[in-house]
């Protein structure tokens, strides 16, 4: 892992980026002992869904008055995706995922 951290422009203390650093490694540690939780989505077609948020994100850092309507939009994109790939498929994946079926 690179622990190397970008500063914003708009970051005047250059220890803010490495806090967030250290507390986003922190949350990896914390999930990666315990079973429950998951940081990514497991199920068929999962890179679609990253992609739309990939792209909700950047457009948030671009603009984020329009925070609202950009999530909006991607929201509406995931169940686009959901509908095209099918909900019983993307049910099944994500139990399977989860070892709630073999």
């Amino acid at each position: 892992v690179c622990s190397r951290v970008e500063l914003l422009a708009d970051q005047p203390d250059r220890n803010a980026g490495r806090d967030d650093y250290q507390k986003y490694m922190a949350a990896v540690q914390r999930s990666q002992n315990q079973d429950g939780m998951l940081w990514s989505l497991r199920l068929v077609h999962a890179q679609q869904y990253r992609d739309a948020l990939a792209d909700a994100l950047v457009q948030i850092m671009q603009t984020p008055e329009q925070i609202e309507s950009i999530m909006a939009a991607c929201s509406n994109k995931w169940d686009s995706l959901t509908e095209t790939l099918g909900k019983d498929q993307q049910r099944n994946s994500e139990e399977r995922s989860q070892g709630f079926q073999k």
